[in-house]
């Protein structure tokens, strides 16, 4: 279910694991260059599946809508 992929995501990111701040720094990159990112809220999130990147990029089970990680 994906709200408990974005749960998963909000623990990774106050519980920080080296591993996955790795694997968030790639994504992020990717989701900097992204058209579809956008601000809501004061936070970045995707503007097509409207979720926090914070959390997004730090779930090991979410995936990028457009398949670009």
């Amino acid at each position: 279910m994906k709200i408990n992929n974005i749960i998963n995501g909000w623990k990774n990111v106050i519980i920080k694991d080296e591993d996955i701040e790795e694997l968030a720094k790639t994504r992020i990159q990717v989701c900097n260059n992204c058209p579809n990112k956008m601000k809501q809220l004061g936070l970045d999130v995707c503007g097509l599946c409207h979720c926090p990147l914070m959390a997004k990029v730090r779930s090991l089970d979410e995936v990028c809508p457009i398949k670009k990680w």
